[in-house]
């Protein structure tokens, strides 16, 4: 199963495309340095690090030139500050000696030659990408092909978070069956803990979705990525004491808030036996982003290839099947086992499959430097939860419809979040690629991805707009065979149409943001979005207004519009260098002493990695 293609970023070498390929003369060497011939290996020795400049120095090789001895030359840049194309060139015979100005170690770390050829690509999980795209936009070529990789890395996630959200869907499917009471009480239920578990944990996770990806082709060890791995699960045992407490007494708050005490006990035992099933949940959320991290895009959906059909067995057996047929507690029972087994073959894929690498045992540094997660973290939560805690109180707010209105909202909210599924892969996608590409030091490509990435949610927005208009007509039928119902949705899917190109953007955007490690910008777009327009606008003109469910749909109509524009000025307006300096600051701070302590620092600006 594993892939060749998720394994450490290589450098591809290409003939420069600068002029016509002419034969090689050899000529004096500048002072101080070895040239480089064509298809020249260098040493793979020792490497020299500064905090913005690093060089391949044979050991044989005396100082480094100043850079008054050497010229500079841009590689397919019109930008006087493109910092990172800078290279040394030895001008009378047009041969690069050294690479990688403002790049981190770890792009040429394992290369084990440098043409004369400029290095200008570089494989990534996912495909190459070049290192200098066109200045100062990129080309439709460029933009085209990273669209592609992007598309490539987001099938997959996209499959495993279908399956995942199957996994519930099968428990209310199962319950459905009991009766109308169960099933309410099972919905509550998987609502109640999305809004006070599953939705926290996920924000609190984008701190993964940043460091892992950054620090696999930034750190100068990759089992940093394990580093970061184990303070997510520490966080996620930490959560899980507030989690506890909330669930198990989840009966008595539904009670508080005036619940039908048969409603309120159901939802209380439902929550208790779905306990079980939450660190293991928590946990496999952490060692997802640890993979994709990596660039392991599959593994998920391995897993939950396998695990979907148990799910659906063990629903069936404990739920219905007459000798093991445990009625209502059943189904949160099987949901539990599942959350297990995701768990245990998540470890077995990394043990036996792929991913190993990145994982160097625990490490006493997991509980050091935990500012700087946590301030990923806590915004990263609060830009999850504000979304998704919205749509749950528009979902509310739709009981005070009435009967048919709320059926048709029930469909909506659905098909919206089977449709979320597409663009969560995307967002995904794009995190995973710009973080790998802010690690290595390359901002230009990281701008090149995101770029690519709003072109592709936008084809893919259009696509889903599409769909929802031309089946409107169609699709509450599927559901439910009312007419009033039907006409309902019909009515809806036109704005939800709107909503779901703009939905898609902000998924990508959101992407981005994580990538960049800047969840705060996202954290308060979604807070005053959905806090200060959805809501209130859709309340206005669900009611005083009496849109109904189209009043409360363009309420959030509004607010991802506002989402979506605020992310594209936020990645427009970014400045990638500064973006790249802070990103390998950062590294630079958590990796300054490897894992395995072999790190030998010489002064506060030269770092020497011995290589074997």
């Amino acid at each position: 199963m594993a892939n060749s293609s998720n394994k450490r970023p290589s450098t591809r070498t290409t003939s420069s495309s600068a002029g016509p390929r002419t034969s090689h003369v050899p000529s004096p060497p500048i002072p101080g340095c070895i040239p480089v011939s064509p298809g020249a290996a260098l040493q793979r020795s020792t490497l020299t690090r500064s905090r913005s400049t690093i060089f391949f120095r044979p050991k044989q090789c005396r100082e480094i030139p100043p850079w008054n001895e050497v010229s500079r030359r841009p590689h397919r840049s019109r930008s006087q500050d493109f910092r990172e194309t800078d290279r040394l060139i030895d001008p009378s015979s047009n041969v690069t000696l050294y690479s990688s100005v403002d790049r981190d170690r770890s792009l040429f770390g394992d290369a084990e030659s440098i043409d004369s050829a400029s290095v200008n690509r570089i494989d990534l999980p996912g495909g190459p990408i070049p290192l200098y795209p066109c200045e100062p936009y990129p080309s439709w070529a460029e933009l085209h092909q990273e669209a592609k990789n992007l598309l490539t890395l987001s099938l997959p996630v996209t499959g495993a978070y279908v399956m995942q959200y199957s996994i519930a869907a099968s428990s209310v499917f199962f319950i459905g069956h009991l009766g109308a009471v169960e099933l309410a009480a099972a919905a509550l239920g998987n609502m109640f803990a999305s809004v006070t578990g599953y939705a926290i944990a996920s924000g609190l996770n984008t701190a993964l979705d940043t460091l892992c990806s950054q620090a696999y082709t930034g750190a100068d060890d990759v089992r940093m990525v394990g580093v970061h791995l184990q303070r997510g699960l520490i966080l996620m045992a930490v959560l899980m004491l507030p989690v506890s407490v909330v669930w198990w007494n989840a009966e008595a708050i539904f009670l508080a808030l005036n619940q039908d005490p048969a409603l309120a006990a159901l939802c209380g035992q439902y929550l208790r036996y779905q306990l079980w099933g939450a660190l293991p949940y928590f946990m496999f959320e952490c060692i997802k982003r640890f993979l994709q991290g990596q660039g392991i895009m599959h593994a998920t959906t391995y897993i939950l290839l396998l695990l979907a059909p148990i799910n659906v067995i063990l629903n069936y057996l404990l739920v219905w099947y007459p000798p093991l047929s445990l009625g209502f507690i059943g189904a949160p029972i099987a949901t539990s086992i599942s959350f297990w087994i995701m768990l245990v073959l998540s470890i077995l894929y990394i043990k036996f499959v792929d991913g190993k690498e990145a994982w160097g045992g625990w490490d006493r540094r997991c509980l050091q430097d935990w500012k700087m997660f946590m301030e990923l973290a806590i915004p990263g939560m609060i830009m999850v939860c504000c979304e998704w805690w919205a749509f749950e109180i528009v979902a509310l707010s739709s009981s005070y419809l009435g009967t048919l209105p709320l059926a048709a909202q029930s469909i909506l909210l659905t098909t919206d979040s089977m449709l979320y599924q597409l663009s969560l892969g995307i967002g995904i996608s794009v995190n995973t690629r710009v973080g790998h590409l802010l690690g290595a030091g390359l901002p230009r490509a990281a701008r090149l991805s995101s770029f690519s990435g709003y072109c592709l949610a936008m084809f893919t927005g259009l696509l889903n707009s599409g769909f929802l208009i031309l089946a409107r007509h169609q699709w509450g039928y599927l559901f439910n065979k009312d007419p009033g119902v039907a006409e309902i949705v019909a009515s809806v899917m036109p704005i939800m149409a709107i909503c779901q190109t703009c939905d898609v953007i902000a998924a990508v955007g959101s992407g981005i943001l994580r990538g960049q490690g800047r969840q705060r910008i996202g954290a308060i777009l979604n807070l005053l979005s959905y806090y200060t327009v959805a809501i209130p606008m859709g309340i206005v003109l669900a009611y005083p207004l009496g849109l109904g469910a189209a009043g409360l749909w363009w309420g959030l109509c509004a607010s991802l519009f506002i989402v979506a524009g605020g992310q594209i000025l936020a990645t427009w307006w970014s400045d990638w260098d500064e973006i790249v300096e802070n990103c390998q600051e950062n590294i630079f701070k958590l990796d300054w002493e490897s894992v395995d302590g072999s790190v030998e620092v010489e002064d506060d600006t030269d770092t020497t990695y011995p290589h074997s």
